[in-house]
């Protein structure tokens, strides 16, 4: 479960993990359909018709974010003619999705993924979207530049996912179309975070410890990946990890016995 240590990628696509409706995330990834948005309109059937509301929501909803203290990035896909392998998404051009790529500033803003969904006016209703909630909600798995490009579609490894290509101007974020071509062209780092203080280390090595003190046999190891994923670049990239990571399973090890035996 050791982590390596991290290098930027470029413009490939990296692993991302499911996250669940109860964990506390600094970002994540969100896909979603016309009908997850709470204000849409469920009667447009039409291509064009659902692409337009999907843009005034969205307009809608990243105009009440200020970009100092949350910055949210989306697009709209209505022209792929493939879906990734086991993708309970439709590919766009039968059916339009929205992309989200959200982050905090503050690298030590945590958000139930529950409350950000609520402020995003967005719903995964149970069960019928159970499954798309599986791919619909997830890690950002590398950069926040790493993956806006991968949803522009004209990366190497998109190419090679057969993906339609889009452009910047299709986004639609807090940021300044300036700040978005920075950003695509490296310039611009978000995920840039001040060093780590002891006092911020010591809180990280405390909660990881609780984490695996209070975590059950059948999710330490997406309980560990859901953790990690939402630490600074800084840490994960760092020697430090390894010694957050014993702490974790340190907490494993002092869990009563009873709990550790299921019993």
């Amino acid at each position: 479960m050791r982590q390596k240590k991290e290098k930027e990628q470029g413009q490939e696509k990296s692993k991302k993990h499911h996250l669940s409706i109860g964990n506390t995330v600094n970002a994540v990834t969100l896909k979603v359909y016309l009908e997850q948005f709470v204000k849409a309109d469920q009667t447009l059937t039409e291509m064009e018709e659902s692409v337009a509301e999907m843009q005034k929501l969205i307009n809608n909803i990243i105009e009440n974010f200020d970009k100092n203290e949350i910055i949210i990035i989306a697009i709209i896909h209505s022209r792929d003619v493939v879906a990734d392998a086991e993708d309970p998404f439709l590919p766009s051009v039968e059916k339009p999705h929205a992309h989200f790529i959200i982050k905090f500033k503050n690298y030590k803003k945590r958000i139930h993924i529950s409350t950000l969904l609520n402020m995003l006016d967005i719903h995964f209703r149970n069960p019928e979207d159970a499954t798309l909630f599986k791919k619909g909600c997830e890690s950002l798995g590398g950069s926040y530049r790493e993956n806006a490009i991968y949803l522009l579609h004209n990366s190497a490894q998109a190419i090679k996912d057969g993906k339609a290509e889009y452009k910047p101007e299709e986004f639609i974020a807090n940021l300044s179309k300036t700040e978005i071509e920075s950003l695509i062209n490296g310039k611009l780092n978000l995920d840039k975070s001040p060093k780590p203080t002891l006092e911020f280390l010591t809180a990280l090595d405390q909660t990881a410890y609780n984490l695996g003190l209070n975590s059950k046999p059948m999710d330490r190891v997406s309980a560990w990946q859901n953790f990690y994923d939402n630490l600074p670049f800084s840490i994960r990239s760092s020697a430090k990890i390894k010694y957050i990571e014993e702490s974790y399973q340190r907490g494993i090890r002092h869990q009563p016995q009873k709990t550790k035996n299921g019993n």
